[in-house]
């Protein structure tokens, strides 16, 4: 049966492409929590030591099979027309358990890229991005740490690539899972502010280089479109306080022609000087690294020059208030995998688009069960605290079409 099983997703995978080889009119992102994907094997250092063949949750070999077949199957089912052209993940504990997903599955003739690296959470939890290579060329990968208020805590790391798709447009996108509501959602609120914080200067800083720049924005964000946290992120940026004239010499408030060409040859130069998410020096950055830069506007300027301002957009919003959601708690559910993506990506004059109706969250009935203490379903779970279920994920996955305009 398991053969059979193999036998289908395999004839599925490779049917998918030749349907639309002639013309790629658009390209799925997917985000998705994957509940503690972990290896068995007991040899990380951060590794919670539940999942382990010995551990509290006796997390076998051939439960972390069942688990990796169960998440290829579901990827697998999420194309209507192809495979996700990027996959962004989190809670993956390590990149063998990523390479058993992509090469030891159904999805090995995608021949997806990997771009992952062991991060400081205590338990292990690693964000990822899958993608296809014959559909997006990386540029640049950075990994983004996130200083917590409690300098004796550390969390998930905030993973930014830059890469061109279908050779069209540059996209930036970045994978977040910023920290839980554990102890209270009041209490940790500060924790989500400070990854809301470091993304949001990243942000700030592609924009003042790019202002038409498509940036998207994914992650398991652990609180809701409507958050204090998450509209913080959203809104503007505050303007800076007009300015008191001063009554010195003209002279002195007029730089040369010289000054201003000389500024924007230094704009021009080094990537890696002007690089808006580069880490410190003692922050190793991603091997996966490229010197190349795609082609961008010639001119630097301001959005405000543009009449264009920094907002981001939550694609997942309107889903939101109306009560849909990729987890439950207690009977209710909560939208708290999102995307949220820039001015730019919702226009659709641009070679690349797309909008609040392009999102949705995939709710196929094999990741669902019956929820016998509230009515209706809930995510099927892989555990259900330390009873082994056998399910898949307690999230569901989401999705973002980019339609090609041209």
């Amino acid at each position: 049966m398991e053969q059979l099983w193999r036998t289908i997703l395999l004839f599925l995978l490779l049917s998918l492409p030749l349907a639309i080889s002639a013309q790629n009119r658009s390209a799925d992102i997917v985000f998705w929590n994957v509940e503690n994907y972990y290896d068995p094997f007991p040899d990380s250092p951060q590794q919670d030591p539940a999942f382990t063949p010995q551990g509290a949750n006796h997390w076998t070999w051939r439960r972390f099979m069942a688990k990796r077949d169960a998440l290829a199957k579901t990827i697998i089912a999420m194309g209507t027309t192809e495979l996700p052209v990027v996959i962004g993940l989190c809670e993956v504990e390590s990149r063998f358990a990523l390479e058993q997903l992509v090469r030891q599955t159904p999805l090995a003739p995608a021949e997806y890229r990997i771009v992952h690296r062991d991060g400081p959470d205590a338990r292990g939890m690693d964000v990822a991005l899958l993608y296809r290579p014959d559909r997006f060329r990386p540029l640049l990968t950075r990994f983004l740490t996130v200083r917590l208020p409690d300098t004796t805590h550390h969390t998930r790391e905030i993973l930014y690539a830059k890469g061109v798709l279908d050779l069209l447009d540059t996209l930036h996108l970045f994978v977040n899972h910023w920290p839980s509501k554990w102890g209270g959602a009041k209490t940790s609120a500060a924790r989500r502010m400070a990854a809301a914080t470091r993304l949001r200067a990243s942000i700030d800083s592609i924009f003042a280089l790019h202002p038409f720049a498509n940036i998207i924005i994914m992650g398991d964000f652990n609180d809701t479109p409507s958050s204090k946290v998450l509209r913080a992120l959203t809104a503007p940026p505050s303007p800076p306080p007009p300015q008191r004239a001063l009554t010195a010499p003209p002279a002195l408030h007029n730089p040369s022609p010289v000054q201003h060409n000389s500024s924007l040859v230094q704009h021009n130069s080094s990537p890696a000087q002007h690089n808006p998410t580069a880490s410190p020096p003692q922050h190793n950055p991603s091997p996966v690294q490229h010197n190349s830069s795609p082609v961008q506007h010639n001119s630097i300027a301001s959005p405000a020059q543009h009449n264009l301002s920094p907002v981001l957009h939550n694609l997942s919003a309107p889903l939101a208030r109306r009560k849909m959601g990729t987890i439950r708690y207690r009977g209710r559910w909560e939208l708290i995998d999102q995307f949220i993506v820039s001015e730019n990506m919702l226009n659709a004059q641009e070679p690349i688009s797309t909008s609040p109706e392009q999102f949705r969250i995939f709710s196929a009935p094999f990741l669902l069960i019956p929820d016998e203490k509230y009515i209706g379903t809930k995510p099927f779970r892989t555990y259900l605290g330390p009873r082994y279920q056998g399910g898949i994920s307690d999230h569901l996955p989401v999705i973002v079409r980019i339609v090609r305009n041209y």
